[in-house]
């Protein structure tokens, strides 16, 4: 990583959400509640990884480092899909159980309590993910997410 420049955590999420037979635009679920509220919670679901590597996050935000959350989504199948990149700028990581203050501005559609949140006040707006590479080896996002399903990872600017 070069020096002044941080790390940014990638979500894949599904473009579209469905729970008790309604559908939501996954983006603009939270993004409505941004424009609502002045914030949004977004939950990883599944492992919420190490504390290790929520602390890092936490260390570049209150270090005001740029430190972005990129929700990836994807459309279609096999050699058809296409990928869709949404970014937004972090406020804050929480791992562990959520706040009540949390749950507040988390969607509604949330049936199950993930257990690493991420907050940011700015909508997700559509972002390159050719502008990305992983920050552990440096290879292409776009490769990695092409070969495996790896629900999330650290990533950084491409040089």
């Amino acid at each position: 990583m070069s020096a002044g420049s941080g790390v940014h955590f990638v979500l894949r999420i599904p473009l579209t959400t469905r729970v008790s037979g309604r559908s939501f635009s996954t983006v603009e679920a939270h993004n409505q509640i941004i424009r609502s509220m002045g914030r949004v919670a977004v939950g990883k679901f599944g492992s919420p990884g190490s504390r290790a590597r929520s602390e890092r996050l936490k260390e570049q935000i209150e270090n005001q480092v740029e430190t972005l959350l990129i929700l990836v989504a994807t459309q279609g199948i096999a050699k058809e899909k296409r990928y869709f990149g949404f970014q937004s700028r972090l406020s804050s990581i929480h791992h562990g159980n959520p706040s009540a203050e949390i749950l507040s501005i988390a969607p509604d559609y949330y049936t199950e309590l993930p257990r690493l949140w991420f907050t940011t006040s700015t909508p997700f707006v559509s972002c390159s993910l050719e502008a990305f590479c992983l920050s552990t080896n440096g290879r292409p996002l776009l490769d990695v997410i092409r070969e495996c399903r790896t629900p999330s990872m650290l990533v950084e600017k491409s040089a």
